[in-house]
């Protein structure tokens, strides 16, 4: 066996020692990292950005599951708008349509529903509602929603929405 340095062989033909390869391979590492870095930083500058754009906004933006009946994304803290927690929210689990939409519009929210269930992506559909809150007073909404993720020829699984309250 050779105890002669291992060599590689560059473009041109010349060869180069291993601690030459290993700085040129460490330097090109580094560059990646570099690189890594960077796109890191702009995305955590885009998330934060549209985390304080959907705080912001005058609005709920929310994504929810149909079969679940529940939201998985919401923008604001619904303590704003009805006067609940995040706590009393999270506990109504699949019972917060039923629970909260007033009894007169609890079928205009289920036929809603399974109108999105079976719609087409992009194509929003509207409903007005009212909801209680947490003093039992009620509140108007008007929502519009749209089918989201859906995959063809299968129900809809979640939608994306929005709903503004209306004045008094």
């Amino acid at each position: 066996m050779s105890t002669a340095p291992l060599h590689s062989k560059n473009m041109v033909g010349k060869p180069h020692s291993t601690d030459e390869v290993s700085q040129g391979r460490i330097a090109e590492l580094e560059r990646a990292l570099e690189t890594i870095r960077r796109k890191d930083r702009i995305l955590t500058e885009s998330q934060n950005t549209l985390s304080r754009v959907l705080a912001s906004v005058p609005v709920i933006i929310y994504v929810y599951d149909l079969l679940d009946r529940k939201n998985v994304y919401i923008n604001r803290d619904m303590t704003d708008f009805l006067g609940y927690t995040a706590e009393q929210i999270q506990a109504l689990g699949s019972d917060i349509l039923a629970t909260l939409i007033h009894a007169d519009d609890l079928p205009v929210a289920v036929e809603h529903h399974a109108r999105l269930l079976h719609g087409e992506p992009g194509v929003a559909l509207q409903t007005k509602y009212r909801m209680k809150t947490v003093n039992g007073g009620w509140r108007w909404f008007l929502s519009s929603d749209v089918p989201f993720e859906k995959e063809i020829g299968s129900p809809t699984r979640f939608i994306v929405g929005c709903a503004q309250v209306l004045p008094d």
